[in-house]
């Protein structure tokens, strides 16, 4: 696999992204699939509609990346850290993280108000009716 930054200059060969330095590298529609981005520098990069099933994310520096269109189905997942701040994400996405909020299992009785309240954003999920509505 090759990579060019958004000067199209190759800051990448190889098979293996772990750790990689893809600072703002243009990323767009890449098959990413399975990919180990584990560790990566993915700042800035723009990883629109690009194919991340299954990808190893965990330690990614994913700040400011654009993300919009990714599909991120069985990837590790965004990371929670200030890695994924500022990520720019989709409202397919965004049904997708609050689907899986959702379906998360919290004794704080607030937090299962706030889980209520999003349901029906979170039914919108792409693969509700694989995984089950939220009631």
């Amino acid at each position: 696999m090759i990579i060019k930054n958004k000067e199209g200059v190759v800051i990448f060969e190889g098979d293996n992204l772990q750790g990689a330095d893809l600072q703002y590298a243009n990323l767009r529609g890449a098959n990413l699939r399975g990919a180990n981005l584990r560790g990566a520098n993915l700042l800035g990069a723009n990883l629109r509609d690009a194919d991340l099933q299954g990808a190893d994310l965990q330690y990614a520096n994913l700040r400011g990346a654009d993300l919009r269109g990714a599909y991120l189905d069985y990837s590790s997942g965004l990371p929670f850290w200030c890695g994924s701040f500022e990520v720019k994400l989709d409202s397919k996405q965004a049904y997708q993280l609050l689907y899986h909020f959702c379906r998360f299992d919290f004794e704080d009785e607030e937090i299962k108000k706030v889980q209520s309240f999003l349901k029906d954003l979170a039914n919108k999920f792409h693969r509700v009716n694989e995984c089950g509505e939220i009631k």
